[in-house]
């Protein structure tokens, strides 16, 4: 009924070799696989430039994000946009493969990656809320 040289052979298989085995618990190091093969880090000063573009990037998703906020706003206000219908739709569809890249970033289980994500995200929640308050979530009056 149950086989259990074949749940070996699975569990095996997926595993794959060591060194493409995913990190499943936080880690330190600056050595770090981002999204890409192509893009790893392997020294210090190309952590810190990583880190610093999760930053921009999180700063700018949440940009983003203000930006589609603003839009479903001024629809409910009645508002006649330029924007049509397709416009939001595409702005929507883009924040939301954005937001995944991003939380792919998070799961590297880097701290600096990590932090650089919450860090980025803080400055823009602040910045453009601060700017624009009708950007914050609509159940904060």
């Amino acid at each position: 009924m149950f086989n259990s040289n074949k749940q070996l052979d699975i569990g095996r298989s997926f595993a794959g070799n060591s060194s493409s085995a995913m990190q499943m618990s936080f880690t330190w190091s600056y050595q770090v696989t981002i999204l890409f093969d192509s893009w790893t880090t392997t020294n210090a000063a190309d952590f810190g430039l990583a880190c610093v573009l999760v930053a921009v990037a999180s700063y700018g998703c949440e940009c983003l994000r203000g930006y589609r906020e603003q839009l479903e706003q001024d629809c409910r206000e009645g508002k006649k946009l330029q924007a049509g219908h397709k416009y939001r739709t595409a702005i929507a569809a883009l924040l939301f493969a954005y937001s995944y890249l991003l939380m792919l970033v998070a799961m590297t289980y880097s701290y600096g990656l990590f932090l650089s994500l919450i860090v980025g995200y803080s400055i823009a929640f602040t910045t453009v809320t601060h700017v624009n308050p009708g950007a914050a979530s609509a159940g904060c009056h």
